[in-house]
This record gives structure tokens, sequence and C-alpha cells, in this order.
């Protein structure tokens, strides 16, 4: 389970991510917890896009769903690095 926390004293960070016990990533301090939220968010976000996906045939709909749907491959494909 991913979750994010005030970074502890040692660490130049305003906010760590962390993979169950390990930290994954630092946020810098002059930022808000939106990021920390969003990396801590990450892998569930892109489970759940993938999932919809699956859902949805590839000739559905008109031009703008075509659009959304190459943009949401595209986000799968950036987060797994297969772009």
């Amino acid at each position: 389970m991913w979750h994010y926390t005030k970074a502890p004293v040692n660490v130049r960070a305003g906010w760590t991510v962390y993979c169950g016990d390990d930290p994954i990533a630092d946020v810098l301090p002059d930022c808000d917890d939106s990021r920390a939220r969003l990396i801590a968010a990450a892998p569930a976000l892109l489970d759940a896009l993938r999932r919809v996906m699956r859902h949805i045939p590839e000739d559905a709909g008109g031009a703008s769903l075509s659009d959304d749907m190459h943009r949401a491959r595209k986000a799968i494909a950036r987060a797994t690095s297969e772009d």
C-alpha cells in the first residue's frame, strides 16, 4: 500500500512517499502535500485506468471518445515506459 507522510527530519524534503515501509519518493519542501498524494495514488489510478480501458471497444464512439482513448493509452504507456 502506497502512502505519504511528512518527511523525516534527516531528509531534505517536505513529504516522503512510501510503498509499504520502503521510501520511494521525496517531494520538495516548498510543495504542499498534493504532489505526494498524487504519487501515492498513482498505482491505483493506473490500475483503474487499465481496467476501464479493457471495457471500451477500440471502435467505440465518435471523435472525442477516440481522442480521450488515445490520451488514456498514451498515459498508460508513459506510466509504464511503453512509449
